[in-house]
């Protein structure tokens, strides 16, 4: 969601084009598991999305492939300027688009809800961009886990087993992301080690495993951390489809510019959608049921429209609200390079 293959100037590459598609279906995965949060019809447990959801795709599935992903474009070497440079980038946008959202929650305005403070669920404190937030602490400890991200992510395992075991006071008060997510954005530094190429083989030959994993721990037995297994089976899936229809990756990775603005800005389009259907479709409740793909899709298709309009008029605008180009530019430099990824 954050970080994109595009960012690294690799743009054309099969394996950017692997990685950009899994951003794209993560997203649309994401907007399909929020719809029953507006006033939309709750989806059947026979229909399609409800199959692909709660079937290959866990709930935390798709998030959790963001926290890898998140994880493996930071590199435990970067610089410090580079360090300081990736959280104003992320600040910038998630201040921006919670001080909106702000005036949309049913209690008072307050600071802790635009920044995230003072509240005992990080979920409800920073409503929407609690991933941002999540993503902007992982980066914010970065001087303490880059000496071993390998023993750092052995603690966090450690802490996530142990459950509320270990919980402080003090986090109660600050929106700190679990120890899971920790793990998981951990196991992605990790894995920087390893070529996208190579990675991306890796998981094509964990599609068969993974994928009886999963229906195992669906169906038959508990497995712990089954969200997990989904989330790897999500990008094992996409590096099989590249390899079987490269046609359908690139189609999808061309997209992909359009994934942190779906991110912000999704929550009120469903809810907006949520209200149309409430005023004139109600009498089609049978027919919106079958129609969370689709109507995910939609979501989907109107940021890219709007990244475009932006891109086009505006192209300034983008890294403050779709975390797209750079905030700060030389010189040389001028608002063509935002607009790069369109």
């Amino acid at each position: 969601m954050l970080y994109s293959t595009r960012a690294m100037g690799n743009t054309g590459t099969k394996r950017n084009e692997w990685i950009e598609s899994v951003r794209v279906l993560a997203m649309l995965l994401i907007i399909m598991i929020h719809m029953p949060a507006s006033e939309l019809p709750v989806a059947d447990e026979h229909c399609l999305s409800s199959v692909i959801l709660s079937f290959l795709f866990q709930p935390a599935a798709s998030l959790f492939v963001f926290f890898f992903l998140a994880g493996y474009f930071t590199k435990k070497n970067m610089t410090v300027k580079k360090w300081l440079y990736r959280i104003v980038a992320l600040l910038v946008p998630y201040f921006i688009w919670n001080g909106l959202f702000a005036f949309g929650l049913n209690d008072e305005i307050t600071w802790g809800r635009v920044f995230g403070i003072g509240a005992g669920s990080f979920i409800c404190a920073d409503y929407p961009l609690w991933f941002v937030l999540a993503v902007i602490y992982m980066t914010v400890f970065w001087p303490i886990w880059r000496f071993s991200p390998e023993i750092a992510a052995v603690v966090c395992l450690v802490m996530s087993l142990c459950g509320n075991s270990w919980h402080c006071e003090l986090l109660t008060h600050l929106p700190m992301p679990g120890p899971v997510a920790f793990f998981i954005f951990l196991c992605g530094v990790c894995a920087g080690r390893v070529s996208l190429d190579v990675l991306q083989k890796i998981f094509v030959y964990l599609f068969v495993p993974l994928l009886f994993i999963v229906i195992i721990g669906k169906y038959y037995y508990s497995i712990p951390c089954l969200d997990i297994v989904a989330a790897a089976l999500l990008l094992s899936f996409m590096a099989c489809v590249s390899r079987v229809c490269p046609c359908v990756v690139r189609f999808a990775a061309k997209y992909s510019y359009a994934v942190f603005l779906s991110y912000a800005t999704h929550a009120g389009v469903i809810l907006l959608l949520g209200k149309l259907y409430q005023a004139y479709f109600t009498q089609y409740a049978t027919l919106v049921r079958e129609m969370y793909i689709p109507l995910a899709f939609l979501v989907f298709i109107f940021n890219v429209l709007a990244f475009r309009l932006m891109c086009r008029f505006v192209p300034w605008i983008l890294p403050f609200i779709a975390h797209s180009g750079k905030l700060f530019w030389t010189r040389k430099q001028n608002t063509t390079r935002v607009a790069g990824s369109c």
